[in-house]
């Protein structure tokens, strides 16, 4: 049994996010001011495979209005063409981020929620988790 996991800790004096990935799909840090999406990844296996794994810790800055898009891969399958092309799915999603780059989270979330609700019986796919944090 394993899990991929993705650790972040949001430093809101320095104005630095701090990540490490552990097997997990990339997740995003999405620049408002000139509409940028840094792919947050970093080296990692998921937990629960090996013993004694180290784990890369990568940073970055960010600017107030700035967003950090953290999801599951079961949200990449499914805007993915290939149901299992999870870099497919990430690149659509970064896609429609920058389309609600204007837009309060909630905004974005709820055409989410929407989208995944008329696409697709949730209780028969994998796992969904979607969150967007404003820094």
């Amino acid at each position: 049994m394993f899990v991929t996991v993705f650790y972040v800790v949001i430093n809101t004096v320095t104005k630095k996010i701090k990540y490490s990935n552990g097997g997990h799909c990339n997740q995003f840090l999405i620049r408002k001011k000139n509409q940028q999406i840094i792919k947050l990844n970093s080296l990692g296996k998921p937990l629960g495979i090996f013993e004694n794994i180290k784990y890369e810790e990568k940073s970055e800055n960010y600017d107030d209005g700035d967003f950090l898009l953290l999801f599951t891969d079961g949200v990449a399958e499914f805007f993915s063409k290939d149901e299992k092309d999870v870099e497919d799915g990430e690149n659509v999603l970064s896609k429609m981020a920058l389309k609600y780059i204007n837009e309060e989270p909630v905004v974005f979330l709820n055409f989410m929620k929407n989208e995944l609700q008329e696409k697709q019986n949730l209780e028969d796919r994998d796992d969904f988790t979607f969150i967007i944090v404003k820094l």
